[in-house]
């Protein structure tokens, strides 16, 4: 989950970090707030480090959940 930040600046971030295959959605939750949802094998905590320094201050937090 991503705050304080537009699917703008998510998407250069991706880009720039070079992630971009290991997003399969960016959900828009309400107003500047994303939730990404990863490829399966992609490990959001790894994630994290890479984009957030091309995110500026935006807040970036981790919701894992188990997928069958």
């Amino acid at each position: 989950i991503i705050c304080g930040t537009t699917r703008r600046m998510i998407k250069m971030a991706l880009i720039y970090s070079n992630h971009t295959e290991d997003v399969e959605e960016i959900e828009r939750i309400g107003l500047l707030e994303y939730r990404l949802t990863c490829k399966k094998g992609t490990r959001a905590e790894g994630l994290v480090p890479e984009i957030g320094p091309h995110l500026g201050r935006a807040k970036i937090g981790v919701q894992t959940i188990e997928r069958k």
